[in-house]
């Protein structure tokens, strides 16, 4: 380059070399106060995340720790609850077998007083009245089937109670299944340590399960127990009733037994002492009907004895109108005999009526003598059939 040349080019000024430096310098500065600002906000940002994530970590520790704490409480509720209701199971399941038993025990007096009717009403038509022992039959019957239609009942409920139980207990043991699990999930989730298999950046992209309230959790454990303890009480009732019944079924029972046994024993004294008294009427009137028989052939005899003055009263009569009509006068003799016959005609007569009273009276003492001894054969055949009865 000519000398000219290099004495034309302009040198960089001296201010604003100065100003270039101090650009430079405020720059590091600025760089250096930056830096440092940086640098404290990294730190504090960095103790700020150590506290947050210590006081997170307890707050989840402890809100695991109580969600465990209250789902073992809860199964233990629920588990309990189950006992209960198995124990409740068993009591109802007992009732049931000692009512079917009651009413196996109720069918065979049942029966046997069918049968008893059955047999009464083969008595003899006089003797088939509707007396105290009728009376005891049917109403140990009609007793005994209204029992077993309750008992019945009893049964159809407690099939049905057992039923709910069961519904209830499965539905519980199933909760506590689901409990166990969730136990057991959240126990290893307690468990893990820093550094446990996870990934920080996939938890960012996870969908919250939809879950229900806390509240509405607990509640379905706390209404399913309801339900066991409302199933239990109706249960409770069930069986309370179940056992008045086999209690009255057994006084029922004996009480209608033991009337039937005193009915058909009254009856059975009461047919024999009538029996007996009959009987001696019938040996009273077989008595009469002897000395009747006597007296009617005495009475007849007596009247067969009187043809004989008769014949020889009236004999004498005619005989005496045969003499001279200036000699039949109306005399002593004439009139002793007229009278003689009269009277033995009276007499005649009057045997004649009592013999035939006395043939009436044979014939009414012959006709109750038959009434009896066929009243005695009636009493007999139903003194028969209620013996049977006992």
């Amino acid at each position: 380059m000519p000398a000219s040349d290099k004495d034309c080019e302009s040198p960089t000024s001296q201010l604003e070399w100065e100003r270039q430096t101090n650009q430079l310098l405020s720059g590091a500065k600025s760089a250096q106060l930056q830096s440092t600002r940086r640098r404290t906000s990294a730190f504090d940002t960095q103790s700020r995340t150590g506290d947050a994530q210590e006081f997170t970590s307890r707050l989840s520790h402890n809100a695991l720790d109580e969600k465990i704490r209250e789902s073992v409480l809860l199964a233990q509720k629920a588990t309990d609850e189950v006992s209960e209701i198995l124990t409740e199971e068993s009591a109802l399941h007992e009732r049931m077998a000692a009512a079917t038993s009651m009413i196996d025990q109720l069918q065979d007096p049942i029966q046997c007083a069918e049968k008893a009717l059955e047999l009464r009403r083969g008595r003899p038509e006089p003797e088939n009245t509707m007396d105290a022992a009728e009376r005891a039959l049917k109403e140990q019957i009609a007793a005994g089937k209204h029992l077993i239609r309750m008992m019945g009942a009893v049964l159809e409920g407690g099939h049905k109670e057992t039923a709910n139980l069961q519904a209830c207990r499965h539905a519980l043991e199933q909760d506590i299944a689901t409990k166990k699990v969730s136990t057991e999930v959240d126990r290893q989730a307690l468990a893990m340590q820093a550094g446990a298999h996870g990934d920080p950046n996939g938890i960012m992209g996870r969908t919250r399960p939809s879950a229900g309230h806390p509240l509405q959790w607990r509640l379905h454990t706390d209404n399913l127990i309801h339900a066991g303890k409302r199933t239990r009480a109706s249960v409770s009732r069930l069986k309370d009733r179940a056992d008045a019944l086999v209690r009255e079924g057994v006084s029922v029972e004996k009480s209608t037994r033991e009337g039937v046994i005193k009915a058909l024993t009254a009856k059975t004294k009461d047919n024999t002492k009538l029996k007996k008294e009959v009987e001696a009427a019938l040996a009273a009137v077989t008595e009469e009907i002897s000395s009747l028989k006597s007296s009617l052939k005495a009475t007849r005899r007596t009247e067969v004895e009187l043809d004989r003055p008769l014949s020889l009263a009236t004999g004498r009569l005619s005989r005496r109108s045969e003499r001279p009509p200036q000699e039949l006068v109306l005399d002593d003799a004439e009139t002793s005999l007229e009278r003689e016959v009269q009277d033995l005609l009276y007499s005649r007569r009057k045997l004649v009526q009592q013999c035939d009273k006395q043939e009436g009276d044979l014939a009414r003492l012959e006709a109750t003598k038959a009434d009896m001894e066929r009243t005695i054969g009636e009493k007999e055949a139903a003194l028969e059939i209620d013996g049977a009865c006992l």
